[in-house]
């Protein structure tokens, strides 16, 4: 699908607290970290022991059965090394009678990169309005029958159909890319907390899974790497300045970390759901108003690179 082919929008990318800036590493102190727990997928499979057995280490000389859980909610979009994890098709073990065939598959993750997930594109119900909204080819007669319920759209062709026309409107060096997460320990406000703003650099390209033998069932992997432009000399993107402002307070208690807090504009919710989502000029514009302001404030009172990130 040509990129020009739908409206550009932005996007933006959900991700879980991390205590040392999304490095690649695991948190320097796993059990401290109740922020990353407001994910379910880490609440659920979160294992203390193991991660703290392993605190502070980068991904990149650790195996993949040590590294946290929160490595597929992308917690390293930061790391500035490429690595590859392990995908599994989460049906292979709850049901095997139809996904038995379904291979380990690796997803290559370059350095600065996150995978993208449009999961409310992804949803049987939403899938004929997306159809018939932006006149792309989903057939409700290519879902396998299944011997359970699913919520979520299964053939192969649907999936990369919807993929294409979600990742359509994403054009590299003119989307943004925004980063939040449900919690920080920096403020109990209701809504979710922008944590970096960068430029789209590439989108990745469409994966299927490998299979151990044919089956009747082929399904794509649903993420797509975006690599963005977000790096520590804040030239082109930046993090905001919420691991500066913590240490602050530990050292002044008189500062108030949430006053360097930029929120993701209320009436923008959707636009920041569901892992991935598409941004709308007027939410891209209302969030970059917002990180403006936080940064205003830490001027006053955090050193480091905040005019830079104004500018």
């Amino acid at each position: 699908m040509a990129t020009n082919a739908y409206p550009l929008r932005h996007l933006s990318i959900r991700v879980p607290w991390h205590d040392n800036g999304w490095n690649g590493t695991v948190c320097r102190a796993p059990t401290h970290n109740g922020a990353c727990l407001k994910l379910d997928r880490i609440a659920t499979s979160r294992n203390d022991a193991h991660e703290q057995a392993v605190a502070g280490q980068s991904l990149e000389k650790l195996g993949q059965d040590q590294w946290p859980c929160c490595v597929a909610e992308r917690v390293s979009f930061m790391a500035p090394f490429e690595f590859t994890r392990t995908a599994q098709h989460p049906y292979v073990k709850s049901s095997p009678e139809t996904h038995a065939h379904f291979a380990p598959t690796p997803l290559r993750h370059p350095p600065y990169s996150a995978a993208a997930i449009p999961f409310n594109w992804m949803l049987r119900e939403s899938m004929e309005d997306h159809g018939r909204d932006y006149n792309i080819n989903v057939r409700p007669e290519w879902e396998p029958a299944l011997p359970f319920h699913s919520a979520w759209v299964q053939d192969h062709r649907n999936q990369a159909a919807l993929e294409d026309c979600f990742f359509g409107h994403v054009v590299p060096q003119k989307s943004l890319c925004f980063f939040y997460a449900k919690q920080v320990p920096l403020v109990n406000e209701p809504g979710w907390i922008l944590v970096g703003v960068g430029r789209v650099n590439h989108v990745g390209t469409a994966s299927e899974y490998k299979y151990h033998r044919k089956g009747e069932i082929r399904s794509m992997l649903w993420e797509r790497m975006i690599q963005h432009s977000i790096r520590p000399d804040c030239r082109d993107g930046f993090l905001l300045p919420y691991h500066a402002a913590l240490a602050k307070a530990e050292e002044d208690p008189s500062f108030d970390p949430a006053d360097v807090v930029a929120l993701d504009p209320s009436d923008h919710f959707w636009e920041f759901s569901f892992a991935s989502e598409l941004v709308t000029h007027d939410a891209a514009i209302a969030s970059l108003l917002a990180c403006a302001k936080a940064l205003e404030n830490a001027q006053k009172s955090l050193e480091g690179p905040w005019g830079t990130c104004l500018k």
